[in-house]
């Protein structure tokens, strides 16, 4: 996803942080010379900067995620591959990205060759919808998955939890797409108590079988786990030289 105003955007951002840096400060400065910024002062408005610009940029994720749940008519996590591209231009987004470029990143579901699905959760942490990327800094939607997990975390204190704990603790997690508490499907309960069966007892929280559990739980917030060959697919950086609208 890409819009043709943003780098313009970017650049009235930039000034007027500088702007607003130089008015804050009048009463100190010098006006009877150019003025200039110590390297303190430059990192400071750039982490400004980044702070204001992030913000806006997740604005736009979350209108861009509702615009993918409209098209998620069974509120699974995933639309269907020619509705993804036939999503009407008028939203204001334009999802035109190659069928490679999503299986490249683990976006694309092909567990029916004939009816393939892009993950929702996949796509919006995908590198086209990074701004202002660098080889220092990318600003991309947040990981909401991360916060999540920063909660169960925080309540379990532990790299393991039992099944029963984590579903108590999952039944009373809010997402934006879920309100807490709530029961969860008895298939999600095995598929967990499986999990746990599996690694003698304990549920690992930080391994690849809780994270595919997670994305079931969470459709709209936790990425599916992808393991590609190179890793550096999922950078912005990756994709610099590279033509992902190319089939």
């Amino acid at each position: 996803m890409e819009t043709g105003s943003d780098l313009a955007h970017l650049r009235d951002m930039s000034r007027d942080a500088i702007r607003n840096y130089a008015f804050q400060r009048r009463h100190t400065a010098n006006p009877f010379v150019d003025q200039t910024f110590s390297f303190g002062s430059a990192a400071e408005i750039v982490r400004g900067l980044a702070r204001q610009h992030g913000r806006e940029q997740n604005a736009q994720c979350s209108t861009m995620k509702e615009q993918l749940m409209t098209l998620d008519r069974r509120s699974s996590g995933y639309v269907p591959l020619g509705r993804f591209y036939a999503a009407p231009r008028a939203s204001g987004f334009d999802f035109s990205e190659s069928a490679n470029y999503l299986r490249q990143i683990g976006a694309l579901d092909e567990s029916w060759p004939s009816m393939p699905r892009v993950r929702i959760a996949n796509y919006l942490l995908g590198p086209t919808n990074c701004m202002a990327s660098t080889s220092f800094l990318a600003t991309c939607c947040l990981d909401e998955c991360a916060g999540l997990m920063g909660e169960l975390e925080g309540s379990t204190r532990s790299p393991t939890a039992s099944a029963d704990r984590l579903i108590a603790l999952v039944s009373n997690l809010s997402s934006s797409t879920i309100d807490a508490p709530r029961v969860l499907p008895r298939d999600l309960v095995r598929g967990l108590r499986a999990i746990a069966s599996s690694a003698g007892g304990e549920v690992p929280l930080h391994g690849r079988k809780f994270a595919e559990w997670m994305h079931r739980a969470f459709p709209h917030e936790c990425a599916n786990p992808h393991f590609g060959e190179d890793a550096q697919v999922l950078t912005a950086g990756h994709w610099e030289s590279r033509d992902y609208y190319s089939p």
